[in-house]
């Protein structure tokens, strides 16, 4: 996995669509994984929830060689975790990391197999 680029970008810059959800009634992680629905926001919650930000970093990620979709997905969603970490260190409290697809950061994934779901996010 590398990073393609990232960008600072105003948050009310930001969109938000109903697409993914139609992607998500079909998954079979729907309700069993910690990021995914309905655990996680829907996108007009989303977007009421992203308009209280001033600033957002986007990313692209783009995988390297033969990479597995699945370690690609870890491997971002890691960084992506690091990056809010150092920002919540850094005194921006309200940071928060929003990736697209399961939470693929165990392996098997607890959730998936009918236990709980475990976050590697720092306590706030």
């Amino acid at each position: 996995m590398r990073v393609a680029w990232a960008r600072e970008v105003e948050a009310r810059g930001l969109r938000f669509t109903p697409r993914p959800v139609w992607k998500c009634l079909a998954c079979e992680l729907r309700g069993r994984s910690p990021s995914c629905p309905p655990a996680s926001p829907g996108w007009r919650e989303a977007r009421e929830w992203a308009s209280h930000f001033s600033r957002a970093l986007v990313v692209r990620f783009e995988p390297e060689g033969g990479e597995p979709r699945e370690r690609f997905e870890a491997e971002a969603q890691r960084w992506l975790l690091e990056r809010e970490r150092e920002f919540t260190l850094s005194g921006k409290l309200y940071a928060f990391a929003l990736f697209p697809g399961p939470c693929r950061l165990c392996d098997p994934c607890p959730a998936a197999e009918g236990g709980v779901g475990v976050s590697a996010r720092p306590p706030t």
